[in-house]
């Protein structure tokens, strides 16, 4: 599935955000990421994070930890990344 142009800008903004976040001095800096129900946010999320883990210019180990309220969330964000997943292969 290819994002939405809305979507992309997200994804774009969450990549440069995070690189120039990793660099600060200071540690446990948040990002926090609100959007409308529907929007999207676990497709902007796993996108965003497969776009790290292609980054050319991006050479450090990141270990993502998926946290959420419920087992069914947990399921069906898991459902969500392994199909965005298979769709960028």
């Amino acid at each position: 599935m290819q994002p939405l142009n809305f979507q992309r800008n997200v994804i774009d903004d969450l990549v440069s955000t995070f690189k120039k976040l990793w660099n600060q001095p200071q540690s446990q800096i948040p990002i926090v990421f609100k959007s409308p129900t529907g929007s999207g946010k676990t497709f902007m999320t796993s996108s965003f994070i497969n776009e790290m883990v292609e980054q050319p210019d991006w050479s450090v180990d990141i270990c993502w930890i998926w946290i959420t309220f419920s087992d069914d969330l947990a399921m069906q964000s898991r459902d969500k990344f392994a199909a965005d997943f298979r769709q960028t292969l």
